[in-house]
């Protein structure tokens, strides 16, 4: 459940999904970055001697941590939800790769009852992206990269032609 003012809507519940952490400045915006405040305390706290903390916490802002594992969270929400992808970093971050960002999107397509909100400081980032999902891969239609890319992560099978992306698996016996 989020607190952020304009995920409130009567019709959906709202909610945050944070599938990254960490992000670098890219605008002037981002000297004002509530995500970047509220890990650097967590942080602090965690070296400081905070043993309990996050695994998430246990490194700075600025280094882009995936949290695959959370990939499938929205699958099991059962209400419908307005949800801010990713309120902790940004989605189209340098770091966060292509066939990430596609499983993320795979994952939302596959829940038609959910509304998804994904801001980005990186538009030229998320343009490459699209273009990058419209291009021909090898054997596959552009049209159905993302539901590839979201089998792939889901399931743990092959991503598209045969390629094992390690980053995307879940422990086992959680698909």
């Amino acid at each position: 459940m989020s607190k952020i003012e304009w995920l409130q809507h009567p019709s959906f519940r709202p909610e945050t999904w944070n599938i990254a952490v960490g992000c670098a400045p890219c605008a002037t915006g981002c000297a004002r970055c509530y995500a970047r405040t509220l890990h650097d305390k967590r942080h602090k706290g965690w070296l400081d001697g905070w043993t309990d903390a996050p695994a998430q916490y246990h490194k700075p802002f600025s280094e882009v941590q995936l949290l695959p594992e959370r990939l499938k969270v929205p699958l099991h929400w059962k209400n419908p939800r307005l949800c801010f992808v990713n309120s902790m970093s940004d989605l189209f971050h340098e770091d966060v790769p292509f066939g990430f960002i596609a499983a993320v999107y795979g994952v939302m397509a596959a829940c038609p009852q959910h509304r998804f909100v994904i801001l980005t400081k990186r538009i030229e980032r998320a343009r490459e992206f699209y273009e990058w999902l419209n291009r021909p891969q090898r054997g596959v239609r552009h049209d159905d990269l993302v539901t590839r890319c979201a089998t792939a992560a889901l399931n743990e099978d092959p991503l598209l032609d045969g390629t094992k992306v390690d980053f995307l698996r879940f422990p086992a016996g959680d698909t």
